[in-house]
């Protein structure tokens, strides 16, 4: 026999029996058993109390793995597979099962990992080149702490089928959820306070140009296509008691979620939420690409103080990048419908908007100690040039009843009240007002009193007043300055003869300025004139 036969003789012997070998230590209940028994003699911080089965029933008892920081048991382990898939080219698992589950981390005993650099590998695809089956995948009596965060699971149980990128999410139930997070006042005292260092700040931009460089680009960023690693179908998922505690308590008594997303297109079949806080159901379509259109529809009922028994209607429609439409209808406690359109994707925020209420009360139940009728707010154009409209009836407890309304345009840098009006105690107040903060924040205004009387309302100090009140003035940083070119209100009070006239001005410095101001209450009489400071 030649050398190169022999040594060809001699490989493929070598390679016989290395697949022997693993062969039986994988193929055969013995040889897996011997796995086991070496990994929970190599392993660092491994122990597994007892094997028992094969692929097709196994089972494993009292397993424990600890690392500095790390400590985790688990009472029970089941693996049941189909090895006859394998003939098919595809793996089926009927069953994974995990009891009894303890699991404690303590992120300061933890050594320090090595900081992972992110690589771009562009758009995530998640495939798999063989069927993938779990027909079910249980977990029971699980128990995880990570620091002061705890979590508990007392039955979990789902199954999935996954074939290329195409996966199934089989009927889902999840029982008895917990999550404890730590109070933020408790974190607040954990944490070291470093010595605070007043570093200089840089100026702010005025408020005007910060919101036109705001409102120069759309709120919405340029949108592309989403793409989904894969095409996902949740059949149902079921949540029984699932509670969330810590600065807030939340308890979910029931939830139902079904949806699915295939190339992009997205459903809501349904989502049902039943909690302390209420209830909610909701159902739609989005499409995560072209112009994003989108079709949601939400009902609620809120179980809150104080807006316990409150009715809300959701619709959201249209397209994102082009106009969405939003629509919300409000009963119980507060009564009220939305409507509104909104162009995101372009600049200025195009925006039209209507609010109705037939009546809103304070407070929500019991006696009313204000109520406004027949609310009307309206918007229309965008934030670079719109349209302000609202009227509303008010009275109260310690109000006079008043028709209010309001008319006025604005942009990002400005806002001008054409006309505030106020008809209140048999007679009228009129606002007219320009408020501008492109650089400093000034005003400028002319109020108008018209027949004013209090008798009705206050017979205690019955008075009649008529006038007109000019002012203009500014603000900026910690200064501010005002001046008042116009003053003059005439009238009784008590039928004792009001006369008040003349202008004046000053500032933060104290410096006032008064060229004449006549004050006349009765027989009384003062006039003042001169500067100060």
């Amino acid at each position: 026999m030649s050398l190169w036969k022999k040594i060809s003789l001699g490989v493929l012997i070598v390679l016989v029996l290395l697949l022997g070998t693993v062969g039986f230590l994988v193929g055969t209940t013995t040889g897996l058993h011997l796995v086991f028994k070496a990994a929970d003699r190599w392993v660092p911080g491994l122990e597994i109390g007892k094997v028992t089965g094969g692929w097709r029933d196994l089972t494993l008892d009292n397993v424990r793995y600890e690392q500095p920081g790390v400590a985790v048991t688990a009472g029970q382990f089941h693996l049941s597979v189909r090895l006859r898939c394998l003939w098919d080219s595809s793996l089926c698992v009927n069953d994974i099962a995990l009891r009894d589950i303890y699991v404690a981390v303590d992120t300061k005993k933890m050594p320090p990992s090595a900081p992972v650099e992110e690589e771009d590998s562009g758009p995530l695809n998640l495939s798999t080149p063989y069927p993938i089956t779990l027909s079910r995948v249980a977990l029971h009596n699980v128990n995880v702490k990570i620091d002061d965060t705890a979590v508990s699971v007392r039955d979990f149980s789902t199954g999935l089928d996954w074939q290329e990128k195409n996966l199934t999410l089989t009927p889902t139930s999840l029982q008895g959820l917990l999550i404890a997070l730590p109070k933020v006042a408790k974190v607040a005292q954990e944490q070291v306070v470093e010595p605070k260092i007043d570093n200089p700040q840089p100026q702010e931009k005025p408020l005007g140009e910060t919101m036109t460089d705001l409102f120069s680009q759309p709120v919405l960023p340029a949108m592309t296509d989403v793409h989904l690693p894969l095409n996902l179908n949740i059949q149902a998922f079921r949540g029984e008691q699932l509670r969330l505690t810590g600065d807030t308590d939340i308890t979910v008594y029931n939830l139902l979620l079904k949806v699915s997303s295939i190339d992009g297109q997205m459903k809501l079949d349904a989502l049902d939420i039943d909690s302390d806080q209420g209830k909610v159901s909701a159902s739609g379509s989005a499409q995560l690409q072209d112009n994003w259109p989108v079709d949601i529809t939400l009902a609620g009922t809120l179980n809150v103080d104080p807006m316990k028994g409150e009715k809300v209607q959701l619709k959201v429609g249209g397209e994102v990048r082009k106009t969405l439409k939003v629509g919300v209808d409000l009963s119980g406690p507060v009564a009220a419908t939305l409507r509104a359109d909104a162009q995101l994707a372009e600049a200025g925020l195009p925006l039209n908007m209507e609010l109705k209420s037939k009546q809103l009360a304070w407070p929500f139940s019991g006696e009313k100690q204000f109520q406004a009728d027949d609310v009307q707010l309206k918007f229309s154009g965008k934030m670079t040039d719109y349209a302000l409209a609202f009227s509303t009836a008010v009275k109260g407890q310690s109000l006079p009843p008043a028709k209010i309304a309001l008319n006025a345009k604005g942009n990002e840098r400005q806002i001008n009240l054409d006309k505030l009006t106020v008809n209140a105690l048999e007679g009228k107040t009129e606002l007219k007002a320009l408020l501008d903060w492109q650089q400093a924040i000034s005003w400028r205004g002319e109020l108008t009193l018209d027949g004013i009387n209090t008798a009705k309302e206050v017979p205690d100090w019955p008075s009649k007043l008529n006038g007109r009140i000019k002012t203009q003035g500014s603000l900026y940083g910690g200064s501010w300055q005002m001046s008042v070119p116009e003053l003059k209100i005439t009238g009784n009070v008590k039928q004792n003869k009001v006369d008040v006239a003349g202008s004046l001005q000053g500032n933060s410095y104290l410096q006032w300025k008064i060229p004449g101001l006549h004050l006349a209450l009765g027989p009384n009489s003062a006039d003042i004139k001169g500067e100060l400071g």
